[in-house]
């Protein structure tokens, strides 16, 4: 049984897993203290998984963002791919045009939270926030994760 580990690394990212018959085991939000992941308590949630494969999708430049932006964006980008480093799990990256073509997503974060609801209705209360509002970053992870399964799945 293989699992797999979907990351969208944003600021208001998630990471979701999901196993190789396309059922969400878990999902939430990245660890944050403060503007910067927190890696120790992101490790020790992830390391019990057992996770098979790591799927991040790759950070693009936002037109108009700072350079304070830029670096803490691939600051913390970096604290990802070490902390998927000590999980001994074949890691890869996905850019977002590829996997939302596959999904037939476009841009739209609205979009992406109403397919993964579709998709994975037990994580209704994952997905959608106290006020009801949709957790974009927790959505994308649970599509990237999908999409890798579907490559291996079809």
């Amino acid at each position: 049984m293989t699992i797999y580990l979907g990351i969208d690394p944003g600021k208001e990212g998630g990471w979701a897993v999901v196993d190789h018959k396309g059922a969400a085991l878990v999902a939430g939000p990245l660890p944050y203290i403060g503007r910067e992941l927190d890696p120790i308590s992101f490790l020790a949630t992830l390391k019990p998984l057992g996770i098979d494969i790591c799927v991040t999708e790759k950070p693009m430049p936002v037109k108009g963002s700072g350079t304070t932006t830029a670096f803490t964006t691939g600051k913390n980008y970096g604290i990802i791919l070490c902390v998927l480093s000590f999980l001994e799990a074949r890691r890869e990256e996905v850019s977002p045009s590829v996997w939302k073509k596959a999904k037939n997503l476009s841009a739209d974060k609205q979009a992406s939270v109403e397919l993964a609801l579709k998709l994975f209705p037990d994580q209704r209360s994952v997905l959608l926030g106290p006020r009801g509002g949709g957790q974009d970053g927790i959505a994308e992870a649970l599509l990237i994760a999908d999409w890798r399964r579907g490559k291996d799945y079809k």
